[in-house]
């Protein structure tokens, strides 16, 4: 399944499947090709380019967004212990 998404959401083990925009916007030669390193991760965030195309059938998906920890999780409140 292909997924658009932020290059800042970008992490290794993703499997790029196409990078939105011009060839020149990018210091990539291929546009498909697994990120394996932190530093192809650095290179993309840092090149311009907002948006790119993953696949995830042949790598990992986004990380799921955190709660944060102050935050309670839904507006139901606990019931008093017997």
């Amino acid at each position: 399944m292909l997924k658009e998404i932020a290059v800042a959401d970008l992490r290794v083990g993703m499997f790029v499947h196409k990078i939105c925009g011009s060839w020149i916007d990018h210091p990539f030669w291929r546009t498909r090709f697994a990120l394996r390193e932190a530093e192809d991760v650095a290179k993309l965030r840092s090149s311009g380019v907002e948006r790119l195309v993953i696949d995830l059938e042949r790598g990992v998906d986004v990380l799921p967004a955190l709660v944060p920890v102050d935050e309670p999780l839904s507006d139901a409140t606990p019931e008093p212990a017997p």
